[in-house]
């Protein structure tokens, strides 16, 4: 290697990787291994590649001679690169192909946890590779160069581009031989141009110099065509790019899923693909994703763009339940988690067990109802609120009771007589009925009249009839269709009010047994619903106190009743 400045850098980082000084995972453990391989091996007959450490170096320098930060502490101030993007742009811009002296690296899979610098990086390859990249075969700029930021939706696409126009904005260089129009940058000099492109969007005629996939794990099955549109129109490039940075995604994210498992294959040596370089900074699987020593594993710029104190705010945030431990590892240790999550501790759900108050004195009540098919539950739930403190910005603090009745048909083709149904059915908590959506029905509007409540949740997939009837005896019936837009929020909530204690349940059996049967699906911006198919068995009755409990928390605040109620 030649002992250039970012050249020693680039060592060094490789030095500390091998020694232990710098807490690695295994795949940049790889990732060092494959370089050092490589570069021994350079130029023969099984490995016709070599490395250009000038060109690797013009690379490196191009981002701390022309390139600014433009948002945060370091706004204004020269785009200084760390040690591991050193090393990963080395790589990229550093190895040639012997038959032509084009880039070895036609695809790149570079991966790491959240508010890494992410974007920052991707901004600054793409104003290289518009501006400076040169071409072997003319020994110029590349000509008319399309650089594509790619996205299921133009919003996401806009995240990396925004960056790029900011760039322009602080860079004298970069302003003079660019211009920006129609959300598009285009340099003077050769008609490369920094464009966005998403799935949502018309595109055609397209013939990109480099594609770059932001955040892959959001891209669904059914954009698999869009996803092969942007990598298979390069046909005419020398030395075409495409770039996925992303953070890991779930077990359902099918594209993201294919690349990594690739990306990881290749890179511990399973499959050989000399055009694919791979860097991958998670958590190892067995490792705690609570132990802070280890969180640069997955977070490199630890201490520079993301904060230790945050990470471990985020930690002691997240960590009391499965879910929010999930949520941690996935995005800020980059570790890949189920779809799918059982949503409620039972421990939280006992501790919450109590008896309730005077419901005449709560400043606000809400009911929800899920009917469910025909072998389900019957279920509504009823909320009242209750201020008991303010907190230091003056913002009224809340305990919610909640209480739940269910119904089951007779002719139900399940067994009552089996448990847990039998003892359900024998201590009152659910009632047989010939026709239970009437029974649940007339129940129902005796108890909101009774607590006085005015407004109840229902699914409009199967609750049309009762919405109709609820209106009729002067009832507001609030269309809440079981997504994850309505529940989201209401889940999060509800599930952060368990943990601390602001949750009063009835002691009641059936409901406690719905909560421990309830799976949490999310999709890719990690929005959640329940899933009723992956749940291991019926969970109306705790659906419906969490819609009850998601009206009871809109409802304005009454004038009277005590002020605080303990």
């Amino acid at each position: 290697m030649i002992c250039s400045g970012v050249g020693l850098r680039v060592e060094e980082y490789c030095r500390s990787i091998e020694d232990g000084s710098i807490v690695a995972c295994d795949r940049v453990k790889d990732a060092v291994l494959r370089f050092r391989l490589d570069m021994q091996r350079q130029s023969t007959q099984d490995f016709p590649y070599h490395f250009d450490a000038v060109e690797a170096e013009d690379a490196c320098d191009f981002f701390p001679g022309l390139l600014k930060h433009s948002i945060g502490e370091y706004s204004g101030k020269p785009l200084i690169l760390e040690d591991w993007q050193l090393f990963g742009l080395w790589n990229i811009f550093g190895w040639k192909r012997d038959e032509d002296g084009t880039r070895r690296f036609r695809k790149v899979y570079w991966s790491m946890a959240r508010k890494n610098g992410k974007s920052t990086l991707v901004a600054g390859m793409c104003h290289f590779l518009a501006m400076a990249d040169i071409d072997p075969k003319t020994g110029k700029p590349e000509a008319v160069g399309q650089i594509l930021l790619t996205a299921t939706k133009k919003e996401q696409a806009a995240v990396v581009y925004d960056e790029c126009e900011r760039m322009v904005e602080r860079s004298g260089p970069l302003s003079e031989h660019s211009d920006i129009r129609n959300e598009t940058i285009t340099y003077k000099h050769n008609g490369s141009f920094i464009r966005k492109v998403s799935s949502d969007k018309p595109f055609d005629g397209l013939n990109p110099h480099c594609v770059v996939m932001d955040e892959l794990h959001q891209w669904a099955k059914h954009h698999k065509k869009f996803y092969d549109t942007m990598v298979t129109g390069s046909g005419s490039r020398s030395q075409p790019l495409h770039l996925i940075i992303t953070t890991a995604g779930a077990d359902d994210s099918h594209l993201w899923l294919r690349e990594y498992q690739y990306a990881v294959n290749v890179v511990s040596g399973i499959h050989r693909d000399e055009s694919l370089f791979a860097l991958i900074y998670e958590l190892d699987e067995k490792d705690d994703p609570g132990d802070e020593a280890l969180w640069i594993k997955a977070n490199p710029n630890l201490n520079v763009s993301i904060k230790l104190p945050y990470l471990r705010q985020r930690w002691n945030e997240e960590k009391h339940d499965a879910i929010g431990r999930n949520v941690f590892t996935r995005f800020h240790g980059n570790r890949i988690v189920a779809s799918t999550e059982k949503a409620f501790d039972l421990t939280a759900f006992d501790r919450c067990v109590g008896v309730h108050s005077d419901w005449s004195q709560a400043d606000g009540l809400g009911s929800g109802v899920d009917l469910g098919a025909r072998d389900d539950l019957a279920s509504y739930g009823l909320c009242a609120r209750f201020p008991i403190d303010v907190d230091d910005e003056g913002k009224t603090v809340y305990r919610y009771e909640i209480k739940v009745r269910s119904y089951i048909a007779n002719d139900s083709r399940r067994d009552l007589t089996a448990m847990p149904f039998s003892q359900f059915v024998f201590d009152g908590e659910i009632t047989k009925a010939q026709y239970p959506i009437e029974d649940l029905t007339e129940a129902l509007i005796e108890d909101l009249q009774r607590y006085g409540v005015g407004t109840t949740a229902y699914d409009p997939y199967n609750g049309q009839q009762l919405g109709e009837r609820l209106t009729k005896e002067g009832i507001l019936a609030a269309r809440m269709a079981q997504n994850q837009a309505n529940f989201n929020e209401a889940i999060r909530d509800f599930i952060e009010l368990m943990r601390c204690g602001r949750l009063v349940f009835e002691d009641s059996k059936l409901l406690r047994w719905c909560a421990n049967n309830a799976i949490i699906c999310k999709d890719r911006q990690d929005r959640w619903m329940f899933d009723k198919a992956k749940s291991k068995d019926k969970i109306d009755a705790i659906v419906a106190a969490v819609m009850a409990y998601r009206i009871a928390s809109l409802q304005p605040e009454r004038s009277s009743g005590s002020l605080y109620v303990t």
